[in-house]
Formats: C-alpha cells, structure tokens, sequence
C-alpha cells in the first residue's frame, strides 16, 4: 500500500467535496483579500496626500524686514524646514526657538504650540512655551509647565520654572516643594536656594531664610539677589552691621543669579543677531569656556567691525583671563568708534595701572572723571596711581572725594587711613580703619593697620584684638610689633586656651 493509500481521513471528512462550500470559502478570502489591499492603498494615499497636498496648519511667513543678513536667512532657513515637512514638531520647535531669539516672541507661540501637538511626548516643547508665556499669560503658562513636568519630572529647570509661578500665583507651600526637588535633582540649583530664602523670608522663618541665602551665596558670589534678600534677614534680626555690609556688598555686585537650563541654553545658541553673538559670548563664558566666548566675539566682530559692545566685552573677556595686552587692544579698538563709552575708559586705565604704567593709567581716569566726577572707583584707583607716584596730599584728596561720593568705599576708607597713620594723624586713620571693617570684616590688612595705629594711641587691648583678627584671616604679623606690644602688655591667651584653665582649676 502506497503511503497516500493508507493515510487516514480527517474527522468527518465525506468522500466527496463539498463544492458549494469549497467556492463560499474562496470567495469570502478573496474579498478579504481585495478589502485589504484597497485599505492599505488608502492609507498610502492619506499619507501621501498629508505630505504633498496643502496642509491644514497655518505657517505663517516671518517679517524679517530690516534684520541682518545672518538673521534673514536663519530664519528662512527654519521657516523652509517646517513648509517640507509640516508634520514634524521638531522642525516646528525649531522655528519658535529661532523665531524666539531673534526678538520675535510672540511670533514663536504659535510655533511652540504646534511642536507640543504634533511631538506630544518631547518636553522641551510645552516648557519652552511656557517661558515665553510667564510674563503674557500666567494660567496657560501654568498649564504646559505642568505639561512639561509630566513628560520630564527629572528635569531641575522644569521644577524651578513651576516653582516661580506658583509663587505668582500665591501657592507657597507648592512653590517651596517644587524647589526642594529642584535642589533634590540638582544640588548646585541657586536659583532655588535663592527661591527658598525668599520664601522661607516671606513667612518669616529667618533663620531658614539665612541658611538658604547663604548657600546661594556661596554656590554663586558674583550674584547679587541673595545679598540684597541677606541685608533684609540681617535687618529683621536687629544686626545692623551685617546688614550694612549685605546691603553693601548687593550694590556692589551686578551678576544675577545664574541657572544652568539646557533647553533655555540651546534657545540662546540659536541667536546669529549682534545681541544672539553676545548672548551665546556670555553663556559660554558662565558656562567656564571662556575660549568659545572669545570664538563668538570674533564672530559677530567679522560680521560688524564697528561694534562697540563686543570690542568692550571682548576687552573684559580678555581682562579676566589676565591678558593685559590684548585687554588693551580691544578697550582701545571700542574707544576709537566711541570715544564716550566712559566704561571703557575706566577699564583701560586699570589694565594701565595693572602693568605699572601709571601715566597712561592717570590720563584714563582723569578721562571718567571728566564725565562722571563722582564715579568713586575712579577716584580711588586714581589716589592709588597718586601714592605710587609719591604724591601723597594728591592721593589723600582723591580718597576723600572717594568716600563722599560713596561712603561704603572700604579700599578708599582704608588707603586714607594709611595716609593718615602715615602723617601720624592717628585718630583719623583709625576712624578710616574701622570704617573699612564695617564695610569687610574679613579685611586682614586693615585689621594690621587698625592695630598699628591703635598701639600707637596707646590702646594695646584693642591693638591685640585685630592682631588675633588679622591672623585670622591670614595676616602675618611681624616680629618687631609683636614684640613691642607684648613689652606694653602680655598677649591675651586665646578664648579656648582660658576656657581650659579655668575649667582645670574648677
């Protein structure tokens, strides 16, 4: 028996085929078959149609009228992006993000509002729009911050931003939340330190206020909004002092509090105007690549020659680095476009004095006084060109000109002082001295000088107690007056020294 002979047949299998059923079943796969085909042909042409036929979203055709070159065709460039492919957010984003840099805020809202549609599930889209509505629209910059933080709960920047409008809106207790994760994610967060001690200030909680301002402080020195909100916490709690010297201090300082935000950071790197170059210029340079801000001022230079601005920045860049020369250059460079950019003067004489010149330095600050008489930097760093110079009663006068025009000055207050002690008028140059430490505790020097003049007025408990100051903040005192003040009374012993004897001898 041949194996097709002896196989078995199926269970309820007839001898016979069924023929009309046979058919019914070739005809019903056959229609499935056509069904198909026509659907998926239809989803082809829907997907053709999508990207070749006009497209319902309105994109709109930037004005750029009036703007640069560079600016006109980064624009273009970003508008062509979107007209050939009007489905893709991430050319959308793009758009709004040129659009937004380039001074076109509101053109970039609609923008934002389409990457967010059409790339539902990127966050930078929502929060971006949300930056640009805080200060337009506050309930719809609620709505996408929380957006943002829904797609990317990990992203600090999101917290702080949400932190900041619920603040407008009066919810502190959420605020306060949303900056402690904010710090939670990112400990070096300043911006939320500083949001904290406001808050915690608000609520009168001093104490806490003080320790999250402190760290703000110290994450960010060069800032001046935690000082300022420090001279207030130091007012509350009745030290006059310390709230002098904040106070001080925040005036003095011009840097506001800087947050590190990728999404904020690629924006700005957009920028090709001559405000986007100095932008970028200066975002690199907070962002510790100093060489990538010079790159860029070069930049926007080859672009406007004349452009005051970035001959002065670029000077400052240079004068940062310590390069005196080419600080010089470029201060010169903007002073030759503009010989009235009096800053600029100020700063060129510095680099002058800075590599001992001190004529040329003289002649730079005689040149701000000119404009502003009462410019107390000026007169301090002219006083100090004076007293190199050997004209002490010039110097003398600079100083105290100095210290009217601000009697904060503590390098104006000190140098007189030190004139003063040196005409042996040492009444006065005390008065100088501690002026100066209300100013700078922390001023070893000035400790020294203070004790010096106060030995010399026969006060040796005072003269020991800015000895023990000045070596604190590691002033070396030297041999021969250390001598002649133990020879007027013994050294004090040091507090924690007396501490144990007199607890040995309980």
């Amino acid at each position: 028996m041949s194996k097709r002979q002896g196989r078995s047949k199926p269970y309820l299998e007839t001898s016979q085929p069924n023929v009309s059923s046979a058919r019914q079943v070739g005809l019903g796969l056959y229609t499935w078959g056509v069904l198909c085909i026509v659907l998926l042909a239809s989803l082809l042409l829907v997907h053709m149609l999508l990207r070749s036929s006009p497209v319902p979203i309105d994109i709109p055709t930037p004005l750029t009228d009036g703007m640069d070159d560079q600016v006109r065709r980064k624009i273009e460039g970003a508008h062509q992006a979107v007209l050939e492919d009007p489905r893709s957010g991430k050319a959308w984003g793009e758009l709004g993000m040129v659009l937004y840099v380039h001074e076109l805020e509101i053109e970039s809202v609609e923008c934002y509002k389409n990457a967010a549609t059409l790339d539902p599930r990127e966050s930078r889209w929502p929060y971006l729009l949300a930056q640009v509505l805080k200060k337009r629209d506050l309930e719809k910059a609620s709505e996408y911050s929380s957006r943002a933080l829904e797609l990317n709960p990990a992203y600090a920047p999101a917290h702080v931003l949400r932190a900041e409008l619920l603040e407008q809106e009066g919810e502190i207790d959420d605020a306060i939340t949303h900056y402690k994760k904010a710090i939670a994610l990112d400990a070096r967060c300043a911006v939320a330190e500083l949001g904290l001690g406001r808050l915690a200030l608000l609520k009168g909680e001093l104490e806490l206020s003080h320790r999250h301002l402190g760290r703000a402080s110290a994450l960010q020195n060069q800032a001046r909004s935690p000082q300022a909100f420090l001279a207030i916490v130091y007012q509350r709690q009745d030290a006059v002092e310390a709230a002098e010297r904040a106070a001080i201090l925040a005036d003095q300082l011009t840097a506001e509090v800087f947050l590190h935000d990728p999404f904020v950071n690629e924006v700005v790197e957009k920028g090709v105007s001559a405000m986007g170059y100095q932008r970028r210029a200066g975002l690199a340079n907070a962002m510790g690549n100093p060489t990538k801000a010079e790159s860029l001022y070069q930049t926007l230079l080859t672009i406007h020659p004349r452009h005051v601005d970035a001959h002065y920045n670029l000077g400052n860049l240079h004068a940062q680095q310590g390069r005196a020369e080419a600080a010089i250059r470029s201060y010169q460079r903007a002073l030759e476009i503009n010989p009235e950019k009096t800053e600029a003067h100020f700063n060129l004489g510095n680099m002058f004095l800075s590599k001992g010149e001190l004529s040329a330095a003289e002649n730079e600050y005689r040149k701000v006084l000119n404009n502003w008489p009462y410019h107390s930097d000026s007169l301090t760093n002219l006083g100090n060109v004076l007293v190199r110079q050997g004209k002490l009663g010039e110097a003398a006068i600079s100083y105290k000109q100095a210290v009217k025009a601000d009697p904060a000055n503590s390098i104006a207050h000190h140098h007189l002082g030190q004139i003063r002690a040196s005409q042996q008028r040492f009444a006065e140059a005390i008065s100088h001295f501690q002026i100066a430490l209300n100013v700078s505790a922390s001023a070893g020097p000035v400790h020294f000088d203070l004790a010096v003049a106060l030995a010399n007025e026969g006060n040796y408990s005072g003269a020991w107690k800015h000895v023990t100051a000045a070596r604190t903040h590691g002033i070396a005192i030297p041999q021969d007056f250390l001598t002649f003040l133990r020879g007027r009374m013994p050294e004090p012993k040091p507090k924690a020294e007396s501490s144990r004897q007199a607890q040995s001898s309980s």
